[in-house]
């Protein structure tokens, strides 16, 4: 990524609306020339917040949010939803979106399906391993789904196992993803490779040349230079998990009271009881990005009570600012969960 910074110019400041977030984001992204301004400052329109860095990823995570809902199909993974009449430039300029978001923030929406990801990225003929693509395939799928299919591989490597002990519910989900042979012991796995191809690779490919064809000439010799397995660590160092949250947390090296290194406390159990789609708000909340980049968190405390005790961010510095004036931990998980829920949360509206 350095080469590509070698031929940056420094951006200016771009006003966009939080409303129309997918329609002024392409168009800051109209033409290859935009994908060269580092730093980028982004102004978000009828908020007061000062861009030092969290208002771009939060620019990002917003955008890609959006367009996860109305371009991407899926569930935990997502894979691209081409429709009639849709304007195939917008998937052109995903990919420049998609360049200069890891430029500026060192961000990848790692919700879309890795081998589609990397078929945009690094070429569209990559090779994607045996190993990722199965792996892929049952995140792809319902937990449950996730969990028969699973059982069913483990009973395929065992020699003492004649049969799948949910045969009718394993030939039922791969049946659904238009599996044209039964499955059977012998034959599991190239099955469930030759569909995970498919939904990962074949059946998007237009959308993966579109995007590909979006990201400039230098980017691309960065991405290009790239192994599967170079890029897939990337992708899988931003998975959010509790563990790698907590241990960014950077707690205050002394505390100015008791209540303070307890509610330090609440705040660690809360984030080890929070389901992934929280966690990854909580995330955003603190950092302006939903997906884990590896910036440290830093906690502080004030002495808010009442009606104006909140947990506050500023994700900019990625500061996490709590009250110590909290009772127990019920009292600051209901508190938390309900920052998390609230729109009004993810406001730039601190100066």
């Amino acid at each position: 990524m350095d080469t590509v910074k070698d031929h940056v110019r420094e951006g200016k400041q771009h006003s966009i609306y939080r409303s129309s977030i997918i329609r002024d984001v392409l168009a800051l992204h109209g033409t290859e020339a935009a994908c060269s301004e580092y730093p980028f400052q982004v102004k978000f329109m009828d908020e007061p917040g000062l861009d030092f860095g969290g208002v771009t990823r939060d620019m990002y995570c917003a955008f890609w949010a959006s367009a996860y809902e109305s371009h991407f199909d899926g569930s935990n993974v997502l894979v691209p939803l081409m429709q009639a009449g849709m304007e195939q430039t917008t998937f052109v300029q995903f990919g420049r979106v998609l360049a200069h978001g890891f430029l500026t923030c060192q961000m990848l929406p790692i919700r879309i399906a890795f081998p589609t990801l990397a078929c945009s990225l690094i070429s569209t003929s990559v090779a994607i391993s045996d190993r990722i693509l199965l792996t892929t395939f049952l995140d792809f799928l319902a937990p449950y789904e996730g969990e028969i299919i699973s059982e069913a591989l483990t009973e395929a490597d065992h020699p003492d196992v004649k049969d799948f002990s949910q045969k009718s519910a394993v030939e039922s989900i791969l049946g659904r993803f238009g599996a044209r042979k039964l499955p059977s012991k012998g034959n599991l796995r190239n099955l469930i490779r030759d569909i995970a191809e498919l939904l990962f690779v074949i059946q998007p490919l237009p959308a993966c040349h579109l995007m590909h064809s979006g990201i400039p000439p230098k980017h691309v010799e960065f991405w290009s230079s790239l192994t599967t397995d170079e890029l897939y660590a990337m992708y899988q160092g931003m998975a959010v998990s509790a563990k790698r949250i907590a241990n960014s947390f950077v707690e205050p090296s002394t505390y100015s009271n008791p209540n303070e290194e307890r509610v330090y406390g609440y705040l660690l159990q809360c984030i080890g009881n929070l389901p992934q789609e929280e966690l990854s708000l909580f995330l955003r909340f603190v950092t302006g990005s939903s997906v884990f980049c590896n910036w440290p968190i830093y906690i502080t405390f004030n002495g808010l009570t009442g009606l104006a005790r909140r947990p506050i961010a500023h994700c900019c510095t990625c500061m996490l600012e709590l009250s110590s004036a909290y009772e127990s931990f019920f009292e600051f998980n209901k508190e938390m969960k309900t920052v998390l829920a609230e729109q009004s949360s993810f406001v730039m509206n601190a100066v």
